[in-house]
């Protein structure tokens, strides 16, 4: 028996004498997509454009090469990149490129043991569905720019679930397939070993060429469920970007997702 056989025996048990929404399972499928999100930002609540990702240490992660920025209790300077350090941090944490988002798990916990998240503020909620603006139109742009089919209808949505700076663009392509890309500010580093569960493999980091940015993706399988192609890109101002599809090919998302960052950067 397979997860929706489970889910839909589970909703439509008597037991709970409630009646059962006809999109159930549509809603339950986009909880756990908001759930992958947040392992993947640690961070996607709250403020002025919110969603995303998060990094630190110093060191190698894994493969050579992978750098890492300083940990909390080691001297960080300020730079033209990065002007202010991240908020919440203790001592000032700078970030000055795409990479030094992502932190392995120990670099995390160090991280998350001093940083006090910032309060959302006045105005980080909204209510839902929200007005098109300009944020999702940029990112259906950068969709089409990246080479995304031009007979693929999209279908556009800013300040998803009401949280401000929340953007999606939702996918279909002529053969039926489908993604989602979604665009977000993080308020923290990504934690690569977010991913949770024993055995489940690291996210790998990769440069993306001839920008400041980096790209994240988890190998398969998640949580050992079936689960959707991820690849995530982060600016060096911590401006997450993710593609995710449940049918379209890994290389096919990453291709997409390293086009838009070069051209979002060129």
């Amino acid at each position: 028996m397979n997860l929706d056989d489970l889910l839909r025996d589970t909703l439509a048990d008597d037991r709970w004498a409630v009646p059962v929404r006809p999109d159930a399972l549509d809603r339950v499928r986009r909880s756990r997509a908001a759930r992958q999100r947040r392992m993947t930002a640690l961070a996607l609540t709250g403020s002025a454009a919110v969603v995303g990702v998060a990094v630190l240490l110093t060191g190698q992660l894994g493969g050579a090469g992978q750098r890492v920025v300083q940990i909390p209790g080691a001297s960080t300077a300020p730079s033209a990149a990065s002007p202010t350090p991240l908020p919440g941090s203790t001592p000032g944490l700078y970030l000055t490129t795409g990479r030094d988002w992502f932190f392995d798990g120990e670099a995390a916990d160090r991280f998350y043991a001093t940083w006090i998240q910032p309060s959302p503020g006045p105005g980080a909620f909204v209510p839902s569905p929200a007005p098109l603006g300009p944020l999702s139109e940029h990112l259906a742009d950068d969709v089409r720019a990246a080479g995304v089919p031009s007979d693929a209808q999209l279908r556009r949505e800013d300040s998803s679930g009401g949280q401000v700076g929340e953007t999606y663009v939702w996918v279909t392509l002529a053969d039926g397939q489908t993604m989602y890309v979604y665009r977000s500010q993080l308020k923290a580093p990504v934690n690569l070993d977010g991913n949770g569960g024993e055995g489940n493999p690291r996210g790998i980091v990769e440069d993306v060429p001839g920008t400041r940015s980096a790209l994240m993706i988890w190998p398969q399988p998640l949580d050992r469920l079936p689960t959707s192609s991820n690849v995530v890109v982060v600016d060096h101002n911590g401006v997450a970007t993710g593609w995710n599809s449940a049918t379209i090919p890994l290389a096919q998302l990453k291709a997409w997702a390293i086009a838009a960052a070069q051209r979002a950067e060129g």
